[in-house]
């Protein structure tokens, strides 16, 4: 998962490259300093078990208390 971070005027962009996945299967948080993002195919049981590299993926980073105060999702 190719994730960037850029710092613009009125804070910092995530920019995260997730190919294969739609935005709304993708959810990113932000929780105790820790930045989440999770991304899950919609298919069901017998597709996850065949192939399960490609139904989901999920990266956690920290961030420092200053950035994490300037980041929104959209």
């Amino acid at each position: 998962m190719k994730t960037d971070i850029k710092e613009t005027d009125d804070g910092y962009e995530l920019i995260v490259d997730l190919p294969g996945f739609k935005k709304d299967e993708i959810k990113v948080s932000l929780e105790d300093g820790y930045l989440t993002i999770e991304a899950a195919k919609g298919l069901d049981e017998d597709e996850q078990e065949k192939n399960p590299a490609s139904t989901s993926a999920r990266n956690v980073m920290q961030v420092p208390a200053s950035v994490a105060s300037m980041l929104v999702t959209t």
